[in-house]
């Protein structure tokens, strides 16, 4: 995971990210669908929701029946 890179650079912060990553699947596993759909024109409408974790990360995921895949962690800060 990203939190391997990014404990290169400060293991406070890695902590951080895999602690609320930690916290988030407690949630979906409780609430699925607490966090709003994705509104990325690239993905497919009504498909995906996204989560925002550790300030600048977002998750995307979806549901199918009982069950809760994470697609993607995206690592949102601007290049520029």
């Amino acid at each position: 995971m990203h939190a391997a890179f990014i404990a290169r650079v400060s293991k406070p912060a890695a902590r951080r990210l895999l602690e609320e990553f930690r916290a988030l699947v407690k949630q979906l596993g409780a609430n699925p669908y607490l966090y709003p759909p994705c509104d990325d024109p690239n993905l497919p409408p009504n498909l995906y929701h996204k989560a925002n974790i550790a300030k600048w990360y977002k998750v995307i995921y979806y549901i199918e029946e009982e069950q809760v895949f994470v697609e993607a962690v995206v690592d949102c800060r601007s290049q520029g």
